[in-house]
């Protein structure tokens, strides 16, 4: 049986990480918790901020 920490290691390097797009895990109120490295190449200083701020540079949620 695989162990939880060897899973989910799993799943980021061979799952999350591999996919040549750019991808984010957000939480309910839009703060990007997680991203890949094509996303942190994209947009660079992530960590702390809301989605928003990121992709539109704004201080409020998107509404479309």
């Amino acid at each position: 049986m695989i162990a939880p920490s060897d899973l989910e290691k799993w799943i980021d390097d061979k799952l999350f990480q591999a996919i040549p797009l750019a991808a984010s895990i957000l939480d309910r109120e839009y703060n990007v918790l997680y991203a890949n490295y094509a996303y942190e190449a994209l947009f660079q200083d992530w960590q702390g901020n809301k989605c928003y701020n990121i992709y539109k540079d704004r201080n409020f949620i998107c509404t479309n």
